[in-house]
Formats: C-alpha cells, sequence, structure tokens
C-alpha cells in the first residue's frame, strides 16, 4: 500500500522541480522604453520636474543629451533607437521619401506608410529580436511596430491614433505588463512636446506648459507601476528622436530663386531638401546650379555626404541633398509655406546642439545617481539587449558610453547576466523538498520494517534639483 504513494511523492518531486525551474518571462529582465517626441536635452532646465528628478535620482542621466542620426526627424530616429542602425543602414531614410526600386513614395502618416515594404528591408527592431529569444513584446505607437518586419509582429500592438490621451497608452502598457501573457518589453510613445514645439516654438511660454504635463505623465507611469508592483522590477529608459529649434519666416531659401524647378522631383523639404532630376543626366547641371548660391544653404553629391552623416549608402537617399543652417528651410518656392505657421522645427545636422534629445534610465540594472558622457541613439538597441540578456543583431551600436550606467558593466564582457532565482522557483524547491523529505522518511520506516523482517530471520534566503541645473548649464557651456 505504502510502495505507490511513495513512487508518488518522487514522481511530483520531480514534476514540482521541473516546473519551478520553467520561469515565467518576469522572472528575468523587464524593460520599459519610452520616447517624448521632440523633447530637448536641456527642456528640463526650464520649469520644475519632480518626478523626472526622481528618476535621474535614483538612476543614470545623460546632461549633455544624446546625440541622434542625420536626419533629425521623427521615423527615422524612431527606427534607429528601435534597431540599433543608422538611416542608411535601416532605410528610413526621411518623413518623406521615394523608392527607386518600388517606384514609390512614402508619405508620413499615410495609410501606406506602415506596409512592411518600406521598413522590413533587413533591420531588426527590438521587439522581433526579443520574441526571437522567447520573450513577449509590446509597442503602443512605436514607428515601425504596425508592420510585419522578418515575419514578425508585436505580440501587442496599436494602430496609432494621436488623440489617445496619456493615460491610457500608459494603463495600456501596464496591462501588458500584468496580463495572463505578459509581456517582459514594452515600447511607448507620446506625440509631445512636439506638436507645442512646433506650433508655439521651443523658447515659447506654452511649452512650459507641455513639459509640466510630460512630467506629470511620468508621474503617472511612476504611480501605476508601483501599483502593479513593478516599479522596483523593471529598467526604464526615457529619451526622445530629436530636439527643436526656432523658426521665422524670413528665413526661407527658395530654389525657384536659382534654377528651373520643373527638372527635379523635390521628394523633401525643409531643413534638409532631397532633390531626384527627372533626367538622371541633369544631376550636375541641377547641382551646379544651386551649389554655393545661398549662404545658409550647403549642396551635396550623394557620393560626397560627410561620412559622419552616415548618410549615403541607400538608394533612397537621392542624388542632390541640401541641407539648410539651423532656423532655415529649404522650399521650392514662396508657396510652399503658404498655409505653414510653425514656429519651431527639427531634421537639421545632428550635431547642433538643438536637436538633441534627452536621455534618463532607472531601474535594477541601471546605476544610481549615475552621469555618463553623451552617446549616440544607435547605441540604445545593444544596450537594451545587454539589459535583456538577448543576442542583439548585427547593428551599429557601442556600449562604451552607454554600457557604464549598467550596474554589471564588464567592457571585456559582450552579455549582461545578474543571478536571479524567481519566487516561484524558490516555492517550488520548498515544496519539493517538503514531498522528498516524507517520501524519503516514509521510505526509510518501510526499509527499516523490512530489515527487521530479514534480521529476524537471522539475528533479532538623484542628484537633487540644483546640482543637475548645475550640472545642465555646464554641459550647455561645453
Amino acid at each position: 500500500m505504502m510502495e505507490p504513494f511513495i513512487r508518488f511523492c518522487l514522481f511530483h518531486t520531480v514534476l514540482f522541480t521541473v516546473v519551478g525551474v520553467s520561469n515565467s518571462l518576469h522572472d528575468g529582465p523587464l524593460t520599459l522604453l519610452i520616447s517624448f517626441d521632440g523633447f530637448r536635452w536641456d527642456y528640463l532646465q526650464k520649469v520644475d520636474t519632480p518626478n523626472f528628478d526622481l528618476l535621474i535620482s535614483n538612476g543614470s542621466f545623460v546632461p549633455k543629451g544624446i546625440l541622434p542620426t542625420f536626419i533629425t526627424k521623427t521615423f527615422p530616429n524612431h527606427f534607429t533607437i528601435a534597431t540599433g542602425l543608422y538611416e542608411e543602414s535601416h532605410g528610413m531614410v526621411a518623413n518623406n521619401m521615394y523608392d527607386p526600386e518600388l517606384k514609390e513614395k512614402f508619405h508620413i502618416g499615410d495609410e501606406d506608410s506602415t506596409s512592411s515594404k518600406w521598413w522590413d528591408v533587413g533591420a531588426e527592431p527590438i521587439w522581433v529580436t526579443n520574441q526571437k529569444h522567447g520573450g513577449s513584446s509590446g509597442v503602443y505607437y512605436w514607428p515601425g511596430s504596425e508592420a510585419e518586419i522578418k515575419g514578425v509582429r508585436p505580440d501587442h500592438y496599436k494602430k496609432y491614433s494621436k488623440t489617445t490621451s496619456f493615460k491610457t497608452r500608459i494603463d495600456g502598457v501596464i496591462d501588458w505588463f500584468t496580463g495572463d501573457n505578459p509581456i517582459n518589453l514594452g515600447l511607448l510613445y507620446f506625440n509631445e512636446p512636439d506638436h507645442t514645439g512646433h506650433q508655439y516654438g521651443p523658447d515659447s511660454d506654452e511649452i512650459l506648459d507641455v513639459i509640466s504635463m510630460c512630467d506629470n505623465t511620468t508621474g503617472y507611469l511612476i504611480q501605476r507601476l508601483q501599483e502593479a508592483d513593478l516599479f522596483d522590477k523593471i529598467n526604464i529608459l526615457i529619451t526622445s528622436d530629436h530636439g527643436m529649434t526656432e523658426l521665422t519666416a524670413d528665413h526661407v531659401i527658395q530654389l525657384s530663386d536659382y534654377i528651373n524647378t520643373d527638372l527635379f522631383d523635390l521628394v523633401d523639404s525643409g531643413p534638409v531638401a532631397a532633390m531626384n532630376p527627372f533626367d538622371s543626366r541633369n544631376i550636375l547641371t541641377v547641382y551646379n546650379a544651386l551649389a554655393k548660391k545661398h549662404p545658409n544653404m550647403t549642396v551635396y553629391l550623394k557620393d560626397d555626404i560627410p561620412d559622419y552623416f552616415h548618410y549615403k549608402h541607400n538608394p533612397r537617399i537621392m542624388p542632390i541633398i541640401a541641407s539648410a543652417d539651423e532656423g532655415w528651410r529649404v522650399v521650392l518656392n514662396k508657396t510652399s509655406l503658404l498655409n505653414n505657421t510653425d514656429k519651431g522645427g527639427h531634421g537639421y545636422n545632428n550635431r547642433f546642439k538643438s536637436m538633441h534629445p534627452f536621455f534618463i534610465a532607472h531601474g535594477p540594472a541601471i546605476k544610481q545617481n549615475f552621469t555618463l558622457d553623451q552617446f549616440n541613439n544607435v547605441d540604445i538597441y545593444p544596450l537594451i539587449c545587454k539589459i535583456m540578456e538577448i543576442k542583439a543583431a548585427a547593428n551599429n551600436g557601442s556600449l562604451a558610453v552607454a554600457g557604464t550606467m549598467l550596474e554589471s558593466h564588464d567592457p571585456h564582457h559582450h552579455s549582461f547576466k545578474p543571478i536571479k532565482i524567481s519566487k516561484r522557483l524558490i516555492i517550488a524547491i520548498i515544496i519539493a523538498g517538503g514531498i522528498a523529505l516524507i517520501a524519503a522518511i516514509l521510505l526509510t520506516g518501510m526499509c527499516v520494517k523490512q530489515r527487521s523482517y530479514r534480521l529476524k530471520d537471522y539475528v533479532p534566503d538623484v542628484p537633487d534639483k540644483e546640482s543637475r541645473k548645475a550640472l545642465l548649464s555646464e554641459a550647455e557651456d561645453a
């Protein structure tokens, strides 16, 4: 009668041990990547930001902001952050572009702009990398997340709507982290302060209000994470795609002043204009007509674009590129800006300070009260892979600087592997141990009894606000 029970105990000892080793996604690193579109590196100086301050004082901070990729537009830089690739490498080279192989144009916001033909051209975003390694990803409005890439879509994603409240977006991501099939990686996008920066300018009173609103949004995020018992368990990376600069109506360069505009298609305009001559034999004609014609415009043939821009080795980059000085815009003619009243803009040379976004990190993998030097936004992808303990796809990033914010950073080692024992595993071990002990006692009793019969037959277990302002001031002077 006792032998079946002992076999039952031994079987469940093994079962509980195996189940205990099979950890849930929440037993490994959790990461939430957040973008406040157009949040310039020095916006934190303009108003009190107690919630951002909380994360800074208990996390890591880049006083000078990080370096975005050229061109400093929304879709290109968000996809760079997600893939760790320069724009020439991942193919999303502008908000408006032409693909000579597809013979089609891409325009940000068009219904067709979420098609895989634009996004699935070789790059691997972090949500795909995470899912390839057994993780689960939730992406709330990140550019590229609505497209199938490498045969994969995020486990959870939303079709973009700018009218969705910021609280609703936060609640949605929290639900993904706490649901029946929880995610271990989340991406979250907010379209401010970019919208207000364009409308009123980065030095307006209105921008002060929206910075405070972004800080309150962060406070709500902290509150919801605390309520879900996740705040101390999740690694939060908060950044942006670019900064913002002031625009004036008189700082406009009209191409029609210098050339017959019927010779080319102006694929994109603004801080960086992209020109595609209708006849390739006219490339030099167009270039020579524009080069050195305006003191605030630099014109490049594609092959002559400086290497440090990492912006020429892609067919979607047009044969002629004109880059405007800060605050200037390149347009086709005087009617191009007829209905444009923007007082702020971006897209300029990524070396301009006004184009640099902010960066804050907080969480169990992140050093506390730590400041680090400026790094490139291509470094964020490998940083997340390091935190998540997954192998990164090919990328242009480096952990030489960004990796110093990690608690267990080793410049000579390529993976961040903190030792973690899950509560589930501990409980399973205790249960298994208890069952094993009972089985052992019963088995010992039987063995003693059996032995007695045989014998009978023979023999009887942040920096404070003022200090941070000083750091920002030093960074601005540098």
